[in-house]
């Protein structure tokens, strides 16, 4: 029968024990849990005169989200005569997709955007968007042209809203 090597068995049942880290390694811990539900208003932006919102945050890093979302809004006119006692109703809605990069509260948003009104109208974002990461009071402002005929119309919106 062979010897055992005493070095080899104080190694075998010391290692385990050994630790090389102890701090947190920054790649692994996990950041305060992302509120992803956000409700808001907005007038201007992306629907043209106002709406009231929807969007659901998914965060793909540390510094990266993506915001998935849709806005309603309406609006009520008189076709030819204020007195004539006719109204046209429009509804309208706006599907969107919004990429947050910022760390924390504090976020540039940049996104797209379709006007559905009878017609797709295309519209970009470039703005600011404060949400805090535990939930809470939202605000949003941007500048967001339409493109109507091709063409982009200069356009922006204010959002101020709450996120759970």
């Amino acid at each position: 029968m062979k010897k055992l090597n005493p070095l080899a068995v104080f190694l075998f049942f010391l290692i385990p024990c050994i630790y090389s880290q102890t701090s947190e390694n920054p790649l692994t811990t996990t950041p305060p849990a992302l509120k992803h539900h956000s409700v808001y208003a907005e007038l201007g932006g992306n629907s043209g005169i106002y709406s009231l919102n929807y969007d659901y945050t998914l965060s793909t890093s540390e510094k990266t989200q993506i915001a998935f979302g849709s806005g309603f809004g309406f609006y009520s006119f008189h076709p030819d005569d204020l007195f004539s006692g006719g109204r046209n109703t429009t509804y309208y809605l706006t599907p969107s997709m919004n990429f947050l990069y910022g760390k924390n509260s504090h976020h540039l948003e940049a996104g797209i955007s379709v006007l559905l009104i009878g017609a797709a109208i295309p519209s970009v974002r470039l703005g600011y968007r404060y949400q805090p990461v535990k939930g809470g009071f939202l605000f949003r402002i941007a500048i967001t042209p339409l493109v109507l005929s091709g063409m982009p119309v200069p356009w922006g919106g204010l959002s101020f809203g709450y996120t759970f």
